[in-house]
């Protein structure tokens, strides 16, 4: 990177309650990148030197990033920050409290919340939440006028409920829907019985737009089969990708910072790869 783009992603914690099997976190594909977490005071130290850079949009994520402690006191932070930085807190949801939803009324600050599945739920989770709980805190948000946005990730056990995911976000409240198919990255490199095939990932692009034309919220489709960032000898592409395809360019290297939780920057959210330290890089940058 030459410079810092206006959005960054910080990774707060290597931590999380739920053992999903499409997550993506690159320290589960790669052991060497754990090690000491920034502290709370280190990340808001972080934040303030973003800020100063020009960033102005947060995400905050984990691992499950309510597992670090003290993370109310980046939250206050950035909701104090005179700057005013729009900040999402990317969660499974299953430690959102009403108290922290009522922390962020009347702030720059929403949700984004992972929603897998609904039969099959559990099982790509690994955790015993479960639907019932996403949607009494959907609720919870609606009704306290807490924005948040849904993110679906399409497996292979969870191809037929796309439609009641999208449907089941949208009547709950979400603002935004996001919806892509499993890339093999982090813990999902080990699992690519969840892959859609070529053709059923592209179909499945070609119904979500049509879908989009009669939705109500924004809809997005992230329609990449595997990311740009890997050189294609360490790609897991899924079955039916002809040879010659290339992938569109990596919309999070091109718009993010992505921030791990030892404080070292990656290019990718889904790449082991690092580039030094958070505060020499945002320190030097022009």
């Amino acid at each position: 990177m030459s410079g810092i783009p206006d959005s960054a992603i910080l990774e707060l914690t290597f931590n999380c309650n739920h053992s999903c099997l499409f997550c993506y976190a690159p320290w589960l594909e790669e052991p060497s990148l754990y090690g000491r977490e920034l502290s709370i005071p280190e990340w808001i130290e972080v934040a303030e030197l973003l800020i100063r850079r020009g960033v102005r949009r947060f995400t905050l994520s984990g691992g499950e990033l309510l597992l670090k402690e003290g993370v109310t006191k980046l939250i206050d932070f950035l909701a104090a920050h005179p700057e005013r930085p729009h900040f999402t807190l990317y969660t499974n949801g299953s430690l959102v409290t009403r108290e922290l939803v009522e922390r962020l009324r009347g702030t720059r600050g929403d949700f984004a919340f992972s929603l897998p599945g609904i039969r099959c739920y559990r099982a790509l989770t690994g955790s015993t939440w479960s639907v019932d709980g996403l949607i009494d805190l959907f609720d919870l948000c609606r009704n306290r006028g807490v924005p948040f946005g849904v993110g679906i990730v399409v497996t292979r056990p969870a191809l037929r409920e796309w439609k009641q995911l999208i449907s089941l976000a949208v009547l709950s409240g979400a603002a935004t829907v996001q919806i892509g198919p499993f890339l093999a990255e982090g813990r999902g490199r080990f699992h690519p019985e969840l892959l859609l095939t070529c053709r059923e990932a592209v179909r499945l692009g070609e119904e979500v737009r049509r879908f989009s034309r009669k939705c109500p919220v924004p809809l997005r489709f992230a329609g990449e089969l595997f990311c740009s960032c890997r050189s294609d000898a360490a790609c897991i592409r899924p079955p039916g990708v002809p040879e010659d395809y290339r992938p569109a360019p990596c919309s999070v290297e091109e718009r993010f910072l992505v921030v791990g939780p030892a404080g070292k920057c990656r290019r990718c959210l889904h790449l082991p790869e690092e580039a030094g330290d958070v505060r020499r890089f945002a320190g030097m940058a022009n």
